[in-house]
């Protein structure tokens, strides 16, 4: 009986070969000598150089984050893994990793910190990239033009342009916010 020769991959941490069974690509056990770390920065685009944005080139959430699954079942943001494995320690209780250069798919380490939820909107806001508490983004003759710019233009592209989120564009057209304007 004539085997049947499987496809070779090669290992994004280690570069060793290894094949797929059962359509899977059964990574743990092609190496012993391949680390969660190594398969890990095995995934990150360091090309553009030590000062640069490495984005990540696994999978995504739907918020832009890099995600990585780091043993059995426990997925956790690439950029939280991307700092612990930088400083050899975990997040500690009560802190998140902040971006410096507000890339989301980045783990480049020299980008990341650790500060309190509240560091990270005060950042957020001191930049730009959300209202200020009771701040508005949006008027009334705004959301008048969003509604009727339904089925023409895209939420996605409503959101840029009025530099609010996809689901707040959404919102408006749902009349789930901004019930009050005509």
């Amino acid at each position: 009986m004539t085997e049947i020769p499987q496809p070779a991959f090669l290992c994004t941490g280690c570069g060793e070969k290894f094949a797929r069974l059962w359509g899977l690509a059964v990574h743990a056990r092609h190496s012993k000598t391949c680390t969660r770390e190594m398969r890990f920065w095995g995934k990150v685009d360091k090309s553009g150089g030590p000062d640069a944005c490495w984005p990540w080139q696994g999978a995504i959430t739907s918020h832009g984050y890099g995600c990585f699954t780091a043993g059995g079942k426990r997925v956790m943001g690439a950029h939280k893994a991307a700092y612990q494995y930088a400083n050899g320690t975990l997040v500690p209780g009560g802190f998140e990793i902040m971006h410096s250069c507000d890339n989301r798919p980045c783990c480049n380490p020299r980008h990341l910190s650790t500060g309190t939820r509240q560091d990270n909107v005060d950042d957020k806001v001191r930049k730009g990239r959300q209202a200020k508490r009771g701040g508005r983004k949006l008027t009334e003759s705004s959301v008048r033009e969003i509604r009727s710019l339904r089925g023409i233009e895209g939420s996605g592209s409503l959101a840029k342009r009025f530099g609010v989120d996809q689901s707040h564009i959404i919102c408006i057209w749902n009349r789930r916010t901004w019930k009050h304007v005509g």
